[in-house]
């Protein structure tokens, strides 16, 4: 069982939780599926790509590092398995039909 530190008390506490959220827990996820968009889309037939793949999957990396941490969950390093396979079912999901007729 895992025990939570306090609440914030002040203002500045709560204000700093509300940033770090939307900066670090949104602009991950941003990063991290955008990411992912660019390593499934260097799979497909025609080759397009919006960035090399061997970039796209350390920028993906730290897309999850920063959701985890603007989540306040910081010590969970399993939250990036999470994060991370759920961006990938969502974006691979049309793979699995894209050679059929």
């Amino acid at each position: 069982m895992t025990i939570s530190g306090p609440s914030p008390k002040t203002a500045l506490q709560k204000t700093w939780i509300a940033i770090r959220f939307v900066v670090f827990g949104m602009g991950g996820f941003w990063l991290l599926s955008f990411c992912w968009v660019a390593v499934v889309e260097s799979l497909s037939i025609n080759g397009a790509r919006l960035m090399n793949p061997f970039l796209a999957c350390p920028l993906a990396l730290a897309g999850a590092l920063m959701m985890l941490f603007g989540a306040g969950e910081w010590g969970r390093l399993v939250g990036i398995g999470v994060y991370s396979t759920g961006n990938f079912g969502n974006f691979a999901s049309p793979l699995a039909t894209f050679g059929r007729q």
